[in-house]
């Protein structure tokens, strides 16, 4: 069984409905804290059958160890944790807690268990904006420029360390770019609560007057090419990547092993509106306003390693982001 932390989140339950629709057996743990309960009734709906979730905080190690205790797990996907770029710049302590926490926490229960296959959901943000043109390979800089980033390095540092402790784990750390798009059936997707914290929910309330105009963070007022730029990848293909590196990670006898999970093209925030408004056939309301502090330039990967190693490569388009994005939401 593949047990899966944050299961009903965003990416946790794309990745649960793609294990599910291949006949794995999955359990989902999840503190609700940024998800839904309804998300696990559409999981259920889709996969045609019961799916084994406990409502629990992965802080909470004894109640963890429990489920570890009377399941047989084999492997973990990590994708628990708070995400925000700016509010951890305004609650950094909430940040190291949960995220820094939360995989000690997992990593100690996995370590008595004696399950050692672990695949952890990590971030391009890990290396800050670039200094160059080149786009960023496993083997550039680490530079994190929010408490979220650096949380996410220290959670990638305890790896590394574990490893050179006990090197029969087996581990891969994911960094993915900038999350889009939703199940193609239009039955589970990113289900923000309150404001959302990403553009692609953030233009479907703009589409649908739930908010007023998109604010668009530039460097220099009235220079609207000037936006943050981005490597944006449909969560569908992320889930795809996931599965790949954990059947291969199932046939190493020991691993650490590193992936950029991305499309290796930069997008600027006027050409992700232009994409939803081709999909909505609406047009979106924006204007321009300050860059926010801890708001990397560029963030481009370089993918090559996943596609030579592992033979993946991302399938699916901007377009394909924004089409999936607003059918979901329209069923809200």
């Amino acid at each position: 069984m593949i047990l899966i932390t944050g299961g009903l989140g965003f990416l946790g339950s794309h990745m649960a409905a793609m294990l599910l629709s291949q006949g794995h057996e999955v359990i989902l743990v999840d503190n609700l804290s940024h998800s839904r309960m309804e998300v696990l009734e559409r999981l259920e709906y889709m996969a045609g059958r019961y799916v084994t979730f406990f409502r629990l905080d992965i802080r909470n190690t004894p109640a963890l160890q429990k489920i570890f205790d009377q399941y047989a797990v084999s492997g973990v996907i990590h994708c628990a944790g708070m995400k925000s770029t700016l509010d951890s710049v305004m609650q950094p302590l909430d940040y190291y807690n949960d995220n820094v926490g939360g995989t000690m926490s997992l990593l100690r229960v996995m370590q008595r268990s004696g399950v050692k296959t672990l695949v952890y959901s990590s971030s391009l943000a890990v290396y800050g904006s670039q200094t160059d043109d080149s786009a960023l390979t496993e083997k550039s800089l680490i530079n994190p420029e929010t408490p979220y980033a650096n949380s996410t390095v220290m959670c990638e540092e305890i790896l590394h360390d574990l490893f050179t402790a006990e090197p029969d784990w087996r581990i891969a750390i994911l960094r993915h770019g900038n999350i889009a798009g939703a199940h193609p059936s239009g039955i589970i997707g990113e289900w923000p609560t309150g404001v959302p914290g990403n553009l692609m929910p953030s233009l479907a309330q703009v589409a649908k007057d739930e908010r007023g105009a998109l604010e668009i963070p530039v460097r220099e007022e009235g220079k609207v090419d000037s936006s943050g730029i981005r490597d944006y990848v449909h969560v569908m293909d992320v889930a795809e990547a996931h599965m790949y590196v954990l059947g291969w990670l199932f046939n190493q006898p020991q691993a650490l092993e590193v992936f950029n999970i991305a499309r290796g093209e930069g997008v600027t925030v006027p050409e992700v509106v232009k994409s939803f408004e081709a999909a909505t056939s609406k047009e979106i309301a924006n204007e321009t306003v300050a860059e926010r502090e801890g708001e990397a330039a560029t963030i481009v990967a370089d993918i090559r390693h996943i596609q030579e190693l592992l033979k993946w490569t991302p399938s699916r388009t901007l377009d394909d982001m924004a089409t999936d994005m607003w059918r979901f939401y329209q069923s809200l």
